[in-house]
């Protein structure tokens, strides 16, 4: 694989980018000095904000939060593995995408609240 050099005035540069063993683009930040957290909190994998594999991890993480978690929740989970460039506007994007296919989504999340509510309190 030929390597190019990053441009100057972009945003990859800033995450100080490497290529991991089996090829994966990782940040190299100030987080390799935490060694209590996980390899992959650590050296999070790289991902652009418009690719497919991206939208579909954003797309999981809605659907684990049962389509009523906040961007913030979202990034959070999202940020323990992944460095999305652009994140909270993927998260905003896919979830603007969920509520305008669908109003089942809020109605689902909000049954299995309920279910899960009504279960607790019996």
């Amino acid at each position: 694989m030929k390597q190019k050099p990053l441009p100057a005035s972009g945003k990859l540069l800033a995450l100080n980018p490497c290529l991991d063993s089996n090829g994966i683009m990782r940040s190299n930040s100030r987080l390799v000095n935490a060694e209590i957290l996980p390899f992959e909190t650590r050296y999070p994998i790289i991902l652009p904000r418009r690719h497919s594999v991206t939208k579909l991890i954003v797309k999981s993480e809605h659907e684990q939060g049962a389509h009523v978690c906040g961007t913030n929740y979202i990034l959070s989970e999202l940020s323990k593995k992944y460095w999305i460039i652009g994140d909270r506007e993927a998260i905003r994007q896919w979830e603007s995408a969920c509520m305008a296919g669908t109003s089942a989504c809020i109605t689902s999340a909000n049954a299995r609240v309920l279910e899960m509510f009504c279960s607790y309190s019996s």
